[in-house]
């Protein structure tokens, strides 16, 4: 029964996935963003859980980047895609054939990231291009950024961003990966540098009232951390 636990927390994710889906196309942006967030959440679960009762298997492996696949590429594509025609004041393509052709990218990106990441042999203790959850929590943040303060230069510039962002998946550049083979300091020292900013940098947030910043914030720290690692 136990080798079923990670795979059922991967369908967990795949549901939510799909739940965003359907919050996109309603405009409910807030319940879509949610909704990935906790995806996100039980991406992260189903793999921990999996190490711990040592029952990894090829089945699992493609379930997950399968439920990936829908939760972290085409979800983000999908809201992306229903909020910036919901703003009539920021289409630089006035037409939404190429602006959906244009935003398609992303599943592209992310599709080719997950068969590169399925068919690597080497395990390596860092990610070669950006893990696609990460690029939709980056996606997240750039919606929250619009959403809360309506900077016109962003409305311009939203589409193009998000797709240059989602390249990060294809590009092979380095990335922090959290797998600790030990736990010093010595031999982890960006990874617990990063969580230290993190977390004044949260508490700070909180202080002062831009608690909505958090992962912005957050997701910029580790793209900051990650290009340092790529120069060490």
């Amino acid at each position: 029964m136990k080798k079923h636990i990670p795979n059922l927390l991967t369908l967990c994710n795949l549901i939510l996935g799909w739940v965003s889906i359907y919050f996109a196309f309603s405009l409910n942006v807030k319940m879509a963003i949610y909704s990935i967030i906790l995806a996100s959440i039980f991406d992260f679960l189903d793999g921990l859980t999996a190490r711990i009762l040592n029952v990894t298997s090829n089945l699992g492996a493609q379930l997950d980047s399968l439920a990936d696949f829908i939760t972290f590429g085409i979800a983000p594509a999908l809201i992306v895609y229903n909020l910036i025609i919901s703003q009539t004041s920021f289409l630089l393509l006035n037409s939404n054939l190429l602006l959906f052709l244009w935003i398609g990218l992303i599943p592209v990106f992310a599709a080719i990231r997950l068969a590169r990441f399925n068919s690597k042999q080497e395990k390596t203790s860092y990610f070669i291009g950006l893990p696609s959850p990460g690029f939709a929590l980056l996606t997240i943040s750039l919606i929250i950024i619009f959403l809360e303060f309506q900077i016109e230069s962003i409305k311009q510039l939203f589409p193009f961003i998000v797709v240059v962002g989602s390249s990060l998946m294809f590009l092979k550049i380095k990335f922090l990966a959290f797998k600790f083979k030990e736990f010093r300091f010595r031999d982890n020292k960006l990874i617990f540098s990063f969580l230290f900013i993190s977390i004044i940098s949260i508490l700070l947030l909180i202080i002062f009232g831009y608690a909505v910043l958090i992962l912005p914030i957050v997701l910029l720290l580790y793209l900051l951390f990650s290009i340092i690692f790529n120069f060490i």
